[in-house]
């Protein structure tokens, strides 16, 4: 098995490098009732067969209030705009400023803050992201994967993060300076499905994995140890301590209609955006 963002899961498809799981899990809701098994029915329906719904999280935005306040006193702080605005960058440049390195997220992200379908990768639509994105990366200091650390040690004080290390400083009791907010003008719920890669010969211990790693207290303590949600969902089901909180805190029951989920990309569509990335991280975009 292979846990991967369901958005990629169409073009896995597309080469034919997926099993269908779907007659293996039949009776997992049964072992974990919050995986909710049609989930993707009705948006992505050609890849129900082959993912089990796993993690659940969000990408949004961590601030240090205090440091954005002395700053920025009268900027909101609910707002893309305290990243997307060269004048707001400029100003929280020396406090630090980070950007998870994933280029569709961050894409889509900057065209929901420009007002555009966060979906629609058009030439048109990628040319204002850009540059948008051009205007501020002087002002960035990192793109990166790894904000945990730099939350421990107080090197940023905004970034655009997934919410894994965006809710740790509260889950963790450190950082109290730190909020994560979905902001107003869109965030990205996302979710790791599990696959089954296309071998030449199905494994035979695939269900008894599936049942282990769904159990209910395995499954409680992956997700609780990833800082990632079991369901976004959920309400009528059990949900630990833990997992109340980590629900809170990643999808905010008063910011939920800000929430939209990532659409498959072709490849030529992948490429094409990567190469763009790549040369704005190497300062070569124009």
């Amino acid at each position: 098995m292979a846990v991967l963002p369901i958005e990629v899961v169409p073009r896995l498809l597309a080469n034919n490098t997926l099993r269908p799981v779907k007659t293996q899990v039949a009776a997992l809701e049964e072992v974990a009732p919050t995986l909710r098994l049609g989930v993707f029915d009705a948006v992505l329906p050609d890849v129900s067969d082959y993912v089990v719904p796993y993690l659940w999280g969000s990408t949004g935005m961590i601030i240090d209030v205090p440091a954005v306040r002395a700053r920025l006193p009268d900027a909101a702080l609910d707002s893309w705009s305290l990243l997307f605005d060269p004048k707001n960058a400029a100003a929280l440049a020396d406090c630090g400023i980070s950007i998870v390195n994933s280029s569709q997220e961050v894409l889509a992200l900057t065209l929901s803050y420009l007002g555009k379908d966060p979906n629609r990768f058009s030439e048109e639509a990628l040319d204002a992201a850009f540059g948008t994105l051009s205007q501020v990366m002087p002002y960035v200091s990192s793109i990166s994967d790894l904000h945990y650390s730099k939350l421990r040690n107080g090197e940023v004080c905004i970034a655009l993060v997934w919410s894994v290390p965006g809710v740790a400083p509260k889950i963790e009791g450190f950082g109290e300076q730190y909020t994560y907010v979905l902001p107003k003008e869109g965030a990205i719920m996302w979710s790791n499905v599990l696959v089954a890669p296309r071998t030449r010969e199905p494994s035979p211990h695939r269900q008894k994995l599936l049942s282990f790693v769904l159990s209910e207290d395995v499954f409680e303590r992956l997700a609780a140890h990833s800082f990632a949600s079991m369901s976004p969902f959920g309400e009528d089901v059990a949900l630990s301590p833990m997992q109340h909180m980590l629900k809170a805190e990643i999808f905010p029951t008063n910011q939920m209609q800000r929430l939209f989920m990532l659409e498959p990309l072709t490849g030529a569509q992948k490429h094409d955006l990567d190469t763009r990335w790549r040369r704005l991280q190497i300062g070569r975009y124009q």
